[in-house]
């Protein structure tokens, strides 16, 4: 993610796994940082667990980040830096391939759930809620998840009918 230049504060983040799965030793999720000297900095973000992978960042505000990843095969993880520090939670719902945006204080995770359907987690008002956004369909992984004026979209597509399709006004 580019970093917006605010009080001379340009710059990128990157946040990946580090994880050798041939090599089966465990990884976690880092973030790397560089400003505009492109002086790059690591620092791991995530210690639980045996192996993070998928990661996925959006940024809100003026350098508020929000990370989302899948942890020890079907966790979902978010975690996001308001506090000063990155904090999160790990979702009841088992998945896969997280996707992470926000809007007007309004986040918005959507991943693969257990059944393969597109499942959506939404934090607004100071609660979280959840929800099939398919149930009945066949498999059907989340390719991205957007959002404006607080409302967001998640974009799917079906195995069995061979259609990209949005679910909108969440």
């Amino acid at each position: 993610m580019l970093k917006p230049a605010s009080a001379g504060a340009s710059g990128a983040e990157l946040f990946f796994a580090r994880t050798n799965g041939e090599a089966g030793t465990s990884g976690h999720i880092w973030r790397g940082a560089a400003g505009c000297d492109a002086d790059w900095s690591f620092r791991q973000l995530s210690f639980a667990g045996q192996i993070d992978l998928n990661p996925d960042a959006s940024r809100s505000g003026v350098g508020n980040n929000h990370v989302t990843f899948q942890r020890d095969g079907s966790h979902i993880v978010y975690l996001n830096n308001s506090s000063g520090t990155y904090r999160g939670r790990e979702f009841a719902t088992p998945g896969v391939e997280p996707r992470v945006t926000t809007s007007q204080g309004v986040v918005f995770v959507a991943f693969r759930d257990f059944r393969q359907h597109p499942f959506v987690a939404i934090f607004r008002s100071g609660a979280w809620s959840g929800r099939d956004l398919t149930p009945g369909a066949g498999g059907q992984p989340v390719l991205a998840v957007t959002a404006s004026g607080g409302r967001g979209t998640v974009l799917a597509a079906s195995f069995s009918s061979h259609r990209l399709y949005a679910v909108a006004d969440l």
